[in-house]
């Protein structure tokens, strides 16, 4: 193939350039084209009219996948510029474009013209002479027009010039981005906890103790109430519709806790078969519980009787009652004679000894007997355990009888003990006739005008020397306390009890609680007869021991069984085991981190209480020795347990831990023990002496609870467990502060907001005003406390609970907290109760804001406090992230 002369050329074909004309074409490969596969870059679009036409969607040929290299181009081709305009069309439209192939004529036109046409001609051998039947085919080139003042030398170290640096931009470029992901993941990583939830949480907690809490919420919540009128309401109304009020009968988060610990108690002693291969605790437990719910019980023997007169009144049946305290009659027989019973026919009052019947009857009787003694802390050495004494406690079985006479409204005093002596005879004197099956009317055996005023009298003096006795315990010797009750006999008091258990003398120290009582209750005693000493020493033993007797079988008598057996070490034990989900070491750890908290936020308390609050021990658990099998089998392996016979087994099992304990005395108290550690009980306790506070182990129930270290969220657990816990700590420094302030004085403040909650004629409102300022304090300092934790560990946002996503974190933990407080002693509307809860939260700072209460709200009371000195400390506070 020849190029074209000058005649030969179109008009309309641009003239080769200087040089050019005479430089031959490219060698022409020899070997036929190769067939390349179509390149199709058009996408998949239906009735595109480019697709009938070949081209593709921006109006061009498909493109050959195999480019043209350099040296193959013709001369008149010009290298890319991004300063040209390209207009490129075909004329023939071929579906391919192959190798080999090149154009005969570039025809140019202007920038301002859009059709630009390439002209080829097929210079394959084919073409010279010879008939070609293969279908046109065309190389689609790029055509690119230069300014005029650049040649093609600088245009192409241009071109090799781009092309060295487009890598490496892209490569920054790259890099760049990639180093800008990672600082966005790092910041969300760190702002909202994100390491810690690598696994994708989402914004819901699905955890077991999330979806618990969050199903309290709901059947506590009302949502028809409006939260800014009255906060208690929306918080527990339909707590109460599913928890009606009984007299006599408190529901409230403790009452929670305490069914879920005899819920697990139960599934326990259910599952365990009988045999030597358990651990003695359980083995133990066991045989006792089943001996409770036996329902062939020696006192139950004569059931088909007890059925066909349980419609009977109790005073007309005394048959049935005697049936039914039969073990409680057979202790009886053992102890010193009364002359209430009718089987002591030989009582004589020139032989009776009282103090060896007050020593006998020790643990029967209870805090009712007349000289209470127990072990109790050195004051001096609180490790040391010393012989106690202490004052009469009638405050269980008068307690209902005075609420129900004041509720009568009496005027004058001498009206009230009036009202008071009717009840007591009707609720206690004949109450324990009817339940011994006694119908006594002769004044020689049963004095009762002489025993109510001696019960009256002694409660009066217990009462009187409580309140009066400001000053610390006494300790005196064995002696000194001998001389100061005198003429009591003291020493036919201990021989009868504790003499076969530890070794005494005269010089021994010993510790007196209410001096008072004791230097006044010879004189009290002197004006009543032996005889009805006798008599209120069988009463009130009856009256202890009532609680242990089962009347009849329903379907929560296992209940009651498990409120019974809870106070032994044994069952203490059994339960500890079984909780395997709780870390002592770590919830010491985040119970101290709440009290260096409290001690570097609070700045208004004297030298001397911050001091106390310093030394404050913390006990979480049980004691130690509750947990070792080898110590219960030796204290409780002698005790035997009769089948049928509940009463008397569980009276040995007690009387048995008794001694134990009364054989410390003379002792040192282990670091991992207290003299008082309920391990079983549902509320915190304060030993004051040993200056420590006793987190038994049943607490930990969730709910009402979010325990610690569990997966609840750290609201959860600060709007409930650290609010009782604080709690605590500010009734420790109120007690100890010398004046009592700031309480009294924030005291007097909120009982303006109290009025406007509380009804007119509530009765002594003034104990629920003390606890709304404990309570106020400590939901204050858990808010507080809860922004620095979050803070400290740069959490932007906890996971909510399921439901309740609207709700932001601080919403829900003064939510959590109204929960918790639901009680029946709030069931009615204006009660002090519900006041004290919303005054509580009435005074909170945030509360209107939170939940965008209008101004005229009913929780806007208008009531300002004097704020306490409560402050966030300049340094980060050490919370750990127990989550």
């Amino acid at each position: 193939m020849t190029t074209p002369t000058e005649n030969e050329r179109s008009p309309s074909s641009p003239k080769p350039e200087d040089g050019a004309e005479n430089k031959p074409p490219p060698p022409i490969p020899e070997e036929p084209p190769p067939q390349l596969e179509e390149y199709d870059h058009e996408p998949r679009i239906a009735a595109s009219p480019y697709r009938e036409s070949g081209f593709n969607i921006y109006g061009l040929p498909p493109i050959d996948d195999e480019p043209i290299k350099e040296e193959e181009e013709a001369e008149n081709w010009r290298p890319y510029s991004p300063y040209s305009k390209v207009y490129s069309e075909s004329l023939s439209a071929p579906k391919t474009l192959h190798k080999g192939q090149k154009p005969t004529s570039l025809i140019k036109k202007s920038s301002d013209d859009f059709e630009d046409f390439l002209k080829f001609e097929d210079d394959s051998p084919e073409s010279n002479g010879q008939e070609n039947t293969s279908p046109p085919t065309i190389q689609a080139r790029v055509v690119q027009i230069l300014p005029h003042d650049m040649d093609e030398e600088t245009e192409s170290r241009q071109l090799t010039c781009r092309r060295a640096k487009c890598p490496f931009l892209l490569g920054m470029l790259l890099g760049l981005t990639i180093l800008l992901c990672i600082g966005i993941f790092i910041a969300w990583a760190i702002l909202s906890d994100g390491f810690q939830n690598m696994g994708g949480l989402s914004r819901v907690c699905s955890s077991k103790e999330c979806i618990e809490l969050a199903s309290q919420l709901t059947e506590s919540i009302d949502p028809s109430e409006k939260i800014c009128n009255n906060f208690y309401r929306y918080s527990c109304g339909r707590f109460h519709a599913s928890n009606p009020s009984i007299a006599g009968k408190t529901i409230d988060y403790m009452t929670k806790i305490r069914d879920l610990l005899e819920n697990q108690l139960n599934e326990i002693f259910l599952n365990t078969s009988p045999g030597n291969a358990n651990p003695f605790s359980l083995q133990f437990s066991t045989s006792l519980y089943q001996a409770c719910t036996n329902p062939i019980r020696a006192s139950l023997q004569a059931l088909p009787l007890i059925n066909l007169l349980r419609d009977l009144p109790s005073c007309t049946n005394p048959i049935r009652a005697s049936l039914q305290a039969l073990p409680l009659i057979n202790l009886l027989r053992d102890l010193p004679c009364s002359p209430m019973l009718p089987f002591c026919s030989g009582f004589s009052s020139e032989y009776f000894s009282w103090e060896r019947y007050v020593g006998m009857m020790d643990w029967y009787a209870g805090s009712y007997n007349l000289i209470l003694y127990d072990r109790g802390p050195n004051p001096q050495a609180p490790s040391q355990v010393l012989l106690t004494f202490s004052a009469i406690d009638l405050s269980e079985i008068l307690g209902p009888i005075k609420a129900h006479v004041s509720s009568l409204g009496p005027k004058e005093p001498t009206e009230f003990e009036a009202l008071l002596s009717v009840e007591i005879k009707q609720r206690i004197i004949q109450d324990v006739q009817n339940l011994l099956g006694l119908d006594i009317t002769d004044t020689s055996l049963l004095d009762t005008n002489e025993l109510v005023e001696m019960i009256v009298e002694l409660d009066n003096l217990s009462t009187w020397a409580k309140q009066t006795a400001n000053a610390p315990p006494t300790i005196i010797s064995l002696q000194e306390f001998s001389q100061l009750i005198d003429p009591i006999d003291l020493k036919s008091i201990l021989d009868a009890s504790i003499s076969s258990i530890i070794k005494w003398s005269w010089s021994d120290p010993v510790v007196v609680n209410q001096v008072e009582y004791f230097r006044a209750l010879p004189r009290l005693l002197s004006n009543f007869s032996k005889r009805t000493i006798a008599n209120y020493l069988t009463i009130v033993t009856s009256l202890n021991l009532k609680k242990y007797l089962q009347f009849e079988i329903y379907d929560n008598s296992w209940r009651t069984c498990l409120k019974e057996m809870s106070a032994l070490q044994p069952v203490a034990g059994v339960y500890a085991h079984s909780r395997t989900d709780l870390e002592f070491s770590r919830l010491f750890t985040f119970f101290n981190d709440l009290k260096k908290y409290f001690l570097t936020t609070n700045h208004q308390f004297e030298p001397n209480v911050v001091d106390t609050l310093h030394k404050l021990s913390i006990k979480i658990g049980v004691p130690k020795k509750v947990l070792d099998e080898n110590y219960l089998a030796s204290v409780f392996s002698t005790v035997i347990i009769e089948p049928e016979d509940y009463f008397i087994s569980f009276i040995r099992a007690m009387k048995t831990q008794r001694a134990s304990e009364l054989g410390r005395i003379g002792t040192v108290v282990a670091p991992d023990d207290a003299i008082n550690w309920p391990s079983l009980e549902p509320s915190l306790v304060y030993n004051i002496i040993e200056n420590e506070i006793v987190i038994p182990i049943a607490i930990f129930q969730s709910p009402p609870l979010a325990i610690p270290l569990s997966n609840a969220p750290m609201s959860s657990i600060l709007a409930t467990t650290a609010v009782l816990f604080y709690q605590m700590m500010y009734r420790i420094a109120r007690n100890a502060q010398p004046n009592g302030e700031p309480f009294n004085s924030i005291a007097n403040c909120a009982s303006n907001a109290f009025r406007q909650f509380v009804m007119p004629d509530v009765v002594n409102p003034n104990e629920f005003l003390t606890l709304s300022v404990e309570q106020l304090h400590s939901l204050e300092l858990v808010r507080l406390y809860y922004r620095q934790w979050k803070a400290n560990h740069q959490i932007l946002r906890e996971q909510t609970l399921p439901s309740f996503e609207k709700y932001s974190a601080e919403q829900l933990l003064l939510l959590q907290y109204g929960t918790l407080m639901c009680s029946t002693s709030g069931a009615i509307r204006g009660s002090a109760y519900e006041a004290m809860v919303n005054t509580v939260v009435s005074m909170n700072s945030d509360f209107a804001s939170l939940f965008s209460c209008p101004r005229n709200s009913r929780m806007l009371t208008n009531v300002s406090c004097p704020s306490s000195k409560i402050r966030i400390p300049f340094k980060e506070s050490s919370v750990e992230p127990f989550k």
